[in-house]
C-alpha cells in the first residue's frame, strides 16, 4: 500500500548504493572542512581558493595536503 502511494506521488528513492555514496561524501566533506580549519582557513572553499588561486597549487599537491586520494577527489 505504502509503496503504491509513494509511486503514485512520483517519489523515487535512491538505491542503497547511491545513499551510501552520499553518506560517505558527507563524511568526507566534513573531514576535509575540519582539515582546512586545522590549516588555518575558515572553510573548505576558503582553503581551495587560497591554495589553488593564490598559491597556484596543483590538484595533486592539494589532495596530498588534505590527505585524500586524488582519484576519489570530489566529482559532485
Amino acid at each position: 500500500m505504502i509503496r503504491r502511494l509513494v509511486d503514485k506521488a512520483g517519489i523515487h528513492r535512491s538505491s542503497p548504493k547511491v545513499r551510501g555514496a552520499r553518506q560517505r561524501r558527507g563524511a568526507t566533506d566534513q573531514r576535509l572542512t575540519q582539515r582546512a580549519a586545522q590549516l588555518g582557513l575558515a572553510s573548505l572553499q576558503a582553503y581551495l581558493a587560497d591554495r589553488v588561486t593564490r598559491q597556484t597549487l596543483t590538484l595533486t599537491q592539494v589532495t596530498r595536503e588534505l590527505g585524500v586520494d586524488r582519484d576519489t577527489w570530489g566529482t559532485g
